[in-house]
């Protein structure tokens, strides 16, 4: 300010004090720079109304206005997926899934002719049996790498997002955050559709002949939405790429727990309840290692037991896995190639279609929980909820919480006011507060800040230096935790 200095005219419908927004309900600096329209600015000159120049030739100059500040759902998804299909092209994550998809069908395709033939086993009942078996290691194990290759390439790019601060610049930008999850969860459903797809054929042409390839690709597939769920644990909880890519790939190690312990209880090492099996499946790449076994018992002949004192064994025919009256059905005891003099080994393993609905409702269990996980857990970005929130009234019963709010006394006449111009509120702020550290003593930076902007109109914060204007917007927008 210099000799001379002549302070500029306070515009219309703006207090020229601009007091601090650390205290009062309602601070006289957050103040409305114009009417409920943003329409109302005119070039100089123009003598037309406001209402007038505001609809135009066409009219409907709030719900033009409102149509053009945020883009339709539709091609807001399609955006969102097109940008995840390019940036997985553009830096070789498609290539690099697909690699390992080819390895490990090469893997399984191997295997499989080296067992059939050059294992010289007779009668043929028990070499399918010793085939079966070691497919029961061998093919699970190869899914789950396949799976960990996936969850690794879509968890990498999720992570990417917050590390380049991509995914709240979205949000800030209008994206909802069920939007951006939606746009990951289409994308990776189509990737793994397709390799569910190629596993299904393998599998269906290999080992599994005589099942049905379409309760497979199902079962294939609800693993890796599983996967994906997971993977959306791992998103919350870390900030860097490069770690969660590592932390990632050590989850391969999952996929071995269940073969194995499924081996070991079939061959009698290890006793292993079935509730274990349905804990272990809530593991990711895991729960598909639990149908896959059961369906191979069922690709071999097996065994039950017939009526009688005392009750005999009967061998049965291999049907595999099919829909109908036999979803359920699962022999009880297999034959793996045991003579029946000796006894048919027992199996512990749950049947394929118990298995099928346990893998549902694990599935349904990680995503739920990732879910409430990124709700609670305070990252860099945004405001965590209450562990409970999920149990909280305004949670169950959204409109009961907007119908008090409207019922509030000490609100009623700027409802009033909103309702005879036209107005929604777009934005509410009620009692804000945000306190920093600053060597090691608190530091109130907002105290009790509260505002209503509507829908359509053009709002001005204003303050000196310091009055907290920066913190209250980043606040509002997740830039900073509340």
């Amino acid at each position: 300010r210099g000799p001379g200095f002549r302070a500029p005219p306070a515009a219309p419908g703006l207090s020229p004090s601009l007091p601090s927004l650390r205290g009062g309900p309602r601070p006289a600096s957050a103040a409305r720079a114009m009417g409920p329209q943003p329409q109302s600015f005119a070039a100089p000159g123009d003598a037309r109304p406001a209402a007038s120049r505001a609809d135009g030739p066409k009219g409907g100059g709030e719900a033009q206005y409102a149509e053009a500040s945020r883009a339709p759902i539709c091609a807001m998804m399609s955006t969102l997926v097109l940008k995840h299909f390019q940036l997985a092209w553009r830096s070789w994550r498609l290539f690099s899934l697909a690699l390992v998809f080819a390895i490990m069908v090469a893997i399984i395709s191997v295997v499989y002719w080296l067992l059939c033939h050059h294992v010289k086993l007779r009668p043929q009942e028990i070499k399918d049996s010793a085939i079966a078996f070691a497919m029961m290691v061998i093919s699970p194990m190869c899914v789950a790498m396949a799976q960990t290759s996936a969850m690794q390439v879509i968890v990498a790019a999720m992570v990417a997002d917050k590390e380049s601060k991509m995914k709240i610049v979205q949000l800030i930008g209008g994206v909802p955050l069920w939007a951006y999850w939606a746009s990951y969860f289409i994308y990776f459903t189509a990737v793994s559709s397709v390799l569910s797809l190629g596993f299904a054929i393998l599998l269906r042409t290999t080992c599994m002949a005589r099942s049905d390839a379409f309760l497979v690709f199902l079962a294939l597939e609800l693993s890796y939405m599983q996967t994906f769920a997971f993977g959306a644990i791992l998103v919350t909880v870390f900030e860097r790429a490069r770690t969660a890519s590592s932390v990632c790939s050590l989850c391969s190690v999952f996929g071995i727990i269940q073969p194995v312990m499924g081996s070991m209880a079939l061959t009698k090492m290890l006793e292993v309840p079935k509730a274990v099996f349905y804990l272990i499946g809530l593991l990711p790449t895991a729960s598909f290692g639990c149908v896959l076994q059961g369906v191979l018992g069922l690709e071999v002949p097996g065994v039950r037991m017939t009526p009688g004192i005392p009750p005999g064994f009967a061998v049965t025919h291999a049907a595999g896995w099919h829909f109908g009256p036999h979803f359920f059905d699962s022999d009880g005891l297999t034959y793996m190639g045991q003579s029946l003099d000796k006894g048919p080994i027992l199996n512990p393993l749950p049947s394929p279609g118990e298995a099928l609905m346990a893998q549902i409702a694990q599935t349904l269990i990680v995503a739920l929980f990732a879910y409430w996980f990124d709700q609670v857990y305070q990252g860099e970005f945004g405001a965590a909820k209450p562990a409970l929130f999920c149990c909280m009234p305004s949670f169950l019963c959204p409109r009961r919480r907007q119908a008090g709010r409207q019922a509030d006394p000490g609100r009623a006449l700027e409802r009033a006011q909103e309702s005879a111009e036209g107005g929604l509120a777009a934005l509410e702020l009620s009692g804000l507060r945000k306190e920093f550290r600053r060597g090691g003593q608190p530091f109130v930076a907002l105290d009790d800040l509260s505002l209503d902007v509507r829908s359509g109109e053009i709002f001005a914060l204003l303050g000196h230096n310091g009055a907290g204007k920066t913190t209250a917007i980043n606040c509002i927008t997740g830039m900073v935790p509340l």
